[in-house]
């Protein structure tokens, strides 16, 4: 085994790790996140010293700004976001097969963790029987499809059925979106103070006459005050923010001519965005465990919030890659 190999079976196990956690606790561990960002990092430099620089380093770049564009439209959480910044990297030393391979599977397996979620809601609410078996079957029946396609291309090597297979994996995506309001509905959960966890989602307000620690949640969360009250909006669009951060991920296209400050400025981009993440992703991108425990210190469970619970996407990830690497 040369040392990418090595480097590959101990991605696997830190992905495996953290899909076991996103699935069990839909949150991941700060430890395991370190673990990965300290091994990616390490293996960059050391591939960087001995000159094994990845075949298609601008893709793995590419993964990783379209990863911080769903973080910033809150299509991904937090964590998804933490995963791909030491993954990027290793899916830069994959071929052109294994690209496409991983960005089909990821929304093969995408699709797949939503319709195995959409399925739990019809069992919590089987007044929704109609609108939860249509985007739980079509989904499913059209995933079939596209994996059936891609079987074709495998036996018969013509690009064309690849094409149809990502073409069908596109309007799961559609029926999805077009069910947006009800699936947000019912993914919508009151929850205590006491319950929350990293990467979740708040939505709507809260009222309070008075409130400890104002200026750690004026810096956190959107805050009013009207009639001797306080209201915390929490899902409150701050563009100036997101803009911050999009800015931040386009920084390594000024060094795209030189393959080694490419790199250099990506891995500074990741280093900076996960140094500075309680001061740059406030909450209505998800909470962090930083702003979870200041919410605790301020509230007691007398007072509930309104949650949007996702699907868990680190195992679509996971699979993704197993999926390329095959």
């Amino acid at each position: 085994m040369d040392i990418l190999s090595y480097a590959n079976v101990i991605c696997i196990i830190l992905l495996f790790l953290a899909s076991v956690q996103d699935i069990l606790k839909k949150s991941v561990s700060d430890v395991i996140h370190y673990l990965s960002l300290i091994f990616s990092i390490s293996f960059i430099i050391l591939t960087v010293f001995y000159g094994i620089l990845p075949r298609n380093l601008f893709f793995g770049y590419l993964v990783l700004l379209m990863f911080l564009i769903l973080y910033v439209l809150r299509l991904v959480a937090i964590g998804d976001l933490y995963v791909i910044f030491f993954l990027f990297y290793f899916i830069s030393f994959l071929d052109l097969i294994g690209l496409v391979k991983f960005t089909v599977g990821l929304a093969f397996f995408g699709n797949i963790m939503h319709s195995i979620e959409a399925i739990k809601i019809y069992i919590k609410n089987k007044d929704n029987f109609k609108t939860v078996l249509f985007i739980t079957i079509i989904p499913l029946i059209i995933i079939s499809l596209s994996l059936f396609f891609y079987s074709l291309e495998n036996l018969y090597n013509r690009t064309n059925f690849l094409l149809i297979s990502s073409i069908l994996l596109l309007i799961p995506a559609i029926v999805l979106k077009i069910y947006e309001p009800e699936i947000k509905k019912n993914l919508t959960f009151k929850r205590k103070v006491s319950d929350l966890v990293e990467g979740d989602w708040l939505e709507g307000e809260i009222e309070v006459k008075r409130m400890e620690f104002l200026d750690e949640i004026m810096k956190n969360f959107h805050v009013i005050r009207k009639d001797n009250k306080y209201i915390i909006k929490f899902n409150e669009f701050n563009w100036r923010r997101r803009i911050i951060i999009m800015l931040t991920g386009f920084i390594p296209f000024l060094f795209i001519n030189n393959q080694i400050y490419f790199i250099v400025s990506i891995l500074l981009i990741v280093l900076l965005l996960t140094a500075l993440h309680k001061y740059i992703f406030r909450g209505e991108l998800g909470l962090s465990k930083e702003q979870i425990d200041l919410l605790k210190r301020t509230f007691d469970d007398s007072i509930t919030f309104e949650v949007i619970e996702g699907a868990p996407f680190i195992p679509a990830i996971f699979l993704s890659y197993i999926f390329a690497l095959l």
